[in-house]
């Protein structure tokens, strides 16, 4: 599997105000390279194709990210993106230090059993909620199980090796 070129960065979840403001979710609260004038990609989430392309005019950060798009000034127009999720490309991110990665890259990596050193499958996507999940898809290629990011479960990540190593999960 390759790399995703667009980098989901959060998901446009309601409307601020009646000009047109947005309020964004951020899938990492602690680091965000958005800022005025960073151009971004609005992605539909009823097709996970992107809509849209356009600059950020304003972003301010507090209780709740605040976003405002150009042409986007009334809350009829700011209603339409509700649920929108927003991605940079990947070449707008900064590199990751060493034993760092971004979740992205954790797609088609191979997935290991500690205990028994045997592949269990390929993550197939990653879902970044209020925790990280990651879908692991079995070597028949038709099963498939959600398991969580959490360093009781997960014992190794090596994007170079391309391998994950997890303790197995006793519903796998």
């Amino acid at each position: 599997m390759q790399k995703p070129q667009l980098i989901k960065l959060g998901k446009i979840v309601n409307t601020h105000g009646i000009k047109g403001e947005l309020v964004v979710r951020l899938y990492n609260q602690d680091d965000s390279i958005l800022d005025d004038g960073v151009e971004i990609c609005l992605i539909d989430p009823a097709t996970e194709q992107t809509q849209q392309k356009i600059a950020i005019e304003q972003i301010r950060f507090g209780n709740k990210v605040l976003v405002r798009f150009p042409g986007i000034t009334s809350i009829e127009l700011a209603e339409k993106l509700v649920n929108f999720e927003i991605a940079v490309k990947r070449d707008q991110l900064p590199e990751c230090a060493e034993g760092e990665y971004y979740l992205a890259d954790l797609i088609g990596l191979e997935v290991f059993d500690f205990d028994s050193g045997k592949k269990i499958g390929v993550v197939a996507k990653v879902t970044s909620t209020y925790q990280d999940i990651i879908t692991i898809l079995a070597e028949d290629g038709i099963d498939s199980w959600d398991v969580p990011l959490k360093s009781g479960l997960v014992r190794e990540v090596n994007v170079q090796e391309k391998k994950i190593v997890i303790h197995r999960p006793v519903y796998i």
